[in-house]
Formats: C-alpha cells, sequence, structure tokens
C-alpha cells in the first residue's frame, strides 16, 4: 500500500518583494480556476458518469471548475473549456491523479499531490471533465510518465505562482503534465507555447488547450457538463 508521509503545511512565502506578490496575484488570477471554497463532501454522483476501467496510467484527465476564476481562464484560452489537468496513476485497480495544486485555500499546501479521482473530480471542483491518452504505441511511455510524476508527488515539488517554464524546480498544472512527458521522451506541446501580455511584459505559458491540441493524444472521454 502506497503511504504518504505527513509533512508541515506548506505555503507562499509572503515576505517576496511587491512585484513578485503582484505577479503572483495577476497570475493566479488569470490562469486557475480552483475555488477558493470547498465542501466538506465527495460528489459521488459525478464520479459514477466515469467508467473507472476505461482509465489507465498516464492518462491526462482534464476539469472545468465552476468558479469565477476558471471563468477568467477560459477567457484568455478560448480553445479550451478546461482550467486544471491532472496525470493518472493506476493504483491497485483504483485510480489516482497527480497534479500540481494551487492550494485549498490557496498557497496552503501548494504542491504536486496525488489525490483520489474523487477528490479530484468533487462536485464543487469540477462541471467538466475530459480524458486524453497517448496514442496506442506509447503505453509503457505513459506507465513511465505517471510513475516520474508519482516522484514528485512524493517530494512535494511546489506549485509556481510565477507560472514560468524557466524554471524547473516548480511546476504549475499543465507545466508537470509536460514536464514528465518531456523527461519520457515525448514533447507533448511540441515546443509551441501561447505568449500573453501580463502588467510585467510578455511571457511564454503553456495553456491547457495547448495540450488538448497535441498530435501525441487522443481524446477518449469526454462529458462537457455534468449538471
Amino acid at each position: 500500500m502506497l503511504q504518504k508521509s505527513v509533512r508541515p503545511r506548506k505555503c507562499f512565502n509572503i515576505t517576496t518583494r511587491t512585484t513578485t506578490l503582484l505577479f503572483l496575484i495577476v497570475g493566479l488570477t488569470f490562469f486557475y480556476g480552483e475555488k477558493l471554497d470547498r465542501h466538506s463532501q465527495t460528489s459521488s454522483q459525478y464520479i459514477e458518469t466515469i467508467d473507472y476501467s476505461l482509465l489507465q496510467s498516464g492518462d491526462l484527465i482534464f476539469r472545468q471548475g465552476n468558479g469565477l476564476l476558471s471563468q477568467i481562464l477560459s477567457s484568455k484560452d478560448q480553445n479550451s473549456q478546461f482550467s486544471h489537468v491532472g496525470i493518472v496513476k493506476i493504483v491497485r485497480n483504483r485510480p489516482f491523479v497527480i497534479h500540481a495544486s494551487t492550494g485549498q485555500p490557496w498557497g496552503i499546501d501548494a504542491v504536486v499531490k496525488m489525490d483520489s479521482l474523487e477528490d479530484f473530480l468533487q462536485k464543487d471542483l469540477a462541471s467538466a471533465v475530459a480524458v486524453y491518452r497517448l496514442h496506442q504505441e506509447n503505453t509503457l511511455l505513459a506507465e513511465n510518465a505517471a510513475n516520474l510524476a508519482y516522484q514528485y508527488s512524493l517530494k512535494q515539488i511546489p506549485f509556481d505562482p510565477e507560472f514560468s517554464l524557466k524554471s524547473d524546480d516548480k511546476f504549475y498544472c499543465t507545466e508537470l503534465v509536460w514536464r514528465v512527458y518531456l523527461e519520457v521522451g515525448i514533447d507533448l506541446a511540441d515546443s509551441r507555447f501561447s505568449q500573453l501580455s501580463i502588467p510585467f511584459g510578455q511571457e511564454f505559458y503553456l495553456l491547457p488547450s495547448g495540450l488538448l491540441s497535441s498530435r501525441h493524444l487522443e481524446q477518449i472521454y469526454q462529458l462537457k457538463s455534468y449538471n
């Protein structure tokens, strides 16, 4: 049985320069639709829409949040309805999702973590879902990518509040998925990133649409809205 050690709760460094804090606020507003409030009960109604047997280690699972910030992200990434993504790992025939989390509430335990599929797709966190998979000939690579993501979750690699592709010691959600596959030999984005203007200049980002349009992936499941 996989066990996770109990560690002190991590949070963003609030003593950094004012510009970094401002960038964090802008970045979170533009890029993540994780809701600030989270209900205590899991929504089995939503999870029952997915046949667990469809999932394999290495699958990418996208979700669209219900909150205002998810809608902001969708407005910036008009080629995708999704605001968050993780990578599936099957453990004892049960699917888990490894993802770079902003934390609940934001900034607390903001690390790469592994959640059950039920927790990842709670009713208050997801209103739509899609699953994508590497083409069949790359099944072993997908398994390797999931195992690497799991190692990152054990190390609790920090969430990247600056959303920078220049650093490799902290990740945001799409970056995590891209990097683990890059390390096993597949560039899901084919090094094509979106350039967006922010108050501090123009930067390149990997948006959900950059993964959804990957030539290396195929869609195996989609539920546009559970409501």
